[in-house]
């Protein structure tokens, strides 16, 4: 099969779900749009929450692995400034893996921003999307 009805469908904004049921053993698929990417969209927010003290960290357990859930527990006892979710970027790399990059502003008291990258890795664990991996380039962790 070729992957040009594929790269058309997720280039117009269509979802990735539908372009990968169309051509199943094709990934990556970005994915732009559609269910799993407001749900990341969603899971995200709630990270951001947790950084700004807005949020308790074990209201995502279950989400999150006890790696992530532990860094994101250090994160948000050393995090000062207000974070703010700003853009997001996700790809399908296999049928049970999504990878993601994330842009996050701080801004600090003084009312100065700026931009931090959040990289992270998903896997279907039986019912569920579980973060498996989260890193942030300022800490690595």
């Amino acid at each position: 099969m070729s992957s040009a009805p594929l790269i058309e469908l997720v280039g117009r904004g269509g979802d990735a779900e539908t372009a990968a049921a169309l051509h199943p053993e094709t990934f990556p698929v970005r994915i732009g749009s559609g269910e799993i990417h407001q749900q990341l969209w969603h899971l995200l927010s709630r990270l951001v929450e947790v950084i700004n003290h807005r949020r308790p960290a074990m209201q995502l357990r279950g989400l999150l692995s006890e790696k992530v859930l532990a860094g994101l527990l250090t994160r948000a006892r050393c995090a000062q400034g207000r974070y703010r979710l700003h853009s997001l970027h996700a790809c399908r790399c296999a049928e049970n893996v999504i990878e993601f990059c994330a842009t996050v502003w701080v801004t600090d008291r003084r009312d100065r921003s700026r931009a931090l990258t959040v990289a992270g890795r998903l896997e279907r664990q039986r019912d569920r999307w579980v973060a498996t991996e989260l890193r942030s380039p300022h800490n690595g962790h």
